[in-house]
């Protein structure tokens, strides 16, 4: 058997073990990635894989190429503050899931059976040809596609069902939307030194670095329902890091009638006679319907940000973000753009 066909039949999951194998901790002391003040120095990251493994690495690339709409930029590595990856895949892997698509349609029952199957077992990979085969016209494609499309929606995560090949990247300038040209990225981690990291086996890159601004929006129907859903906003504060939030945008908190719309700060308690949404907030509180909201961790104290809020982070931990709920129990649109600067404050 060829080292091609031996890499083709390796499963995607033996794949990353092999990659985070090399990067993992297992013992011994790991380099200095901190400064003397304890904060994470330029140009170190957190790595998130498509299994759900975090690495903290360093990135060593000076820069990144970004194919656009507009044409190739250049982006400096240390200007990077997130990137959320794209639908990246090997030719190896697109030539497969066409090939698997076309025998959906085959007269043989038994390779349509075993092209089905086979769909279903890559999962996200074959997320996207997938949807556009409900569209072919072979009736027999179709339908499988469907019941294949079904079949991965159970048992894949539904943020691991990307249709979008391109990639976000934020930068301490303005947002890009485009396509990573490299296959690998260079980074080097505290106990292995540096490694090659495909870009493939890659879901998010967050900045660790104590300062610097990025810019989020974040969605009233998705991150305003009393489903209490927080947005991850990707930013990492350390300890005593000053935090800097700057909001804008409306929301509708009547599902898009214009009747109860707000900003930031929420909806004044005596318009509309709704009041403050139910439920408790931080410290007991009723927070007012479509206040933005943030907390520091999975389970740090609430805090309103409205428009504008200035302190200083008392924890560490991942800066999540919310907009609390219609009082009336109707569905919020719209969305805030919010400014974060970290380390900023005296």
């Amino acid at each position: 058997m060829s080292f091609l066909h031996r890499e083709a039949g390796m499963s995607h999951k033996l794949r990353l073990i092999l990659v985070l194998g090399v990067m993992l901790p297992i013992g011994g002391s790991p380099a200095q990635t901190e400064d003397s003040k304890g904060l994470p120095q330029r140009n170190q990251v957190e790595v998130r894989f498509i299994d759900g493994s975090t690495v903290r690495m360093e990135l060593l690339q000076e820069d990144l190429e970004v194919i656009t709409k507009y044409g190739k930029l250049t982006v400096p590595a240390g200007d990077i503050r997130h990137i959320e990856f794209g639908l990246h895949l090997s030719d190896f892997t697109v030539k497969k899931v066409q090939d698997l698509i076309a025998r959906l349609g085959s007269k043989a029952h038994a390779e349509r059976e075993g092209a089905s199957k086979d769909l279903v077992l890559l999962g996200y990979e074959a997320f996207p040809a997938l949807l556009a085969a409900l569209k072919n016209k072979d009736q027999e494609i179709s339908r499988r596609a469907e019941e294949a499309l079904k079949r991965i929606h159970e048992k894949v995560p539904a943020h691991l069902l990307r249709s979008n090949v391109d990639d976000r990247i934020e930068t301490t300038e303005f947002p890009i939307v485009g396509r990573i040209s490299s296959t690998t990225l260079k980074a080097k981690s505290a106990y292995f030194g540096e490694k090659e990291i495909r870009v493939e086996d890659l879901l998010t890159i967050y900045s660790l670095s104590a300062g610097g601004s990025h810019e989020v929006t974040i969605d009233a129907a998705r991150y305003g329902s009393v489903a209490n859903q927080w947005m991850d906003t990707g930013i990492e504060v350390n300890m005593h890091t000053g935090l800097n939030l700057t909001a804008s945008g409306q929301v509708d908190l009547q599902g898009g009638t214009g009747q109860m719309v707000t900003g930031p700060t929420g909806i004044d308690p005596r318009v509309g006679g709704g009041g403050f949404a139910g439920g408790r907030g931080g410290r007991g509180m009723n927070y007012p319907g479509g206040a933005l909201l943030g907390r520091i961790g999975d389970t740090g104290e609430i805090f309103l940000v409205g428009e504008n809020y200035k302190g200083r982070s008392q924890r560490q931990g991942k800066l999540y973000l919310h907009i609390w709920p219609s009082p009336w129990g109707t569905q919020s649109v719209g969305s805030y753009k919010v400014k974060i600067t970290t380390g900023g404050l005296p």
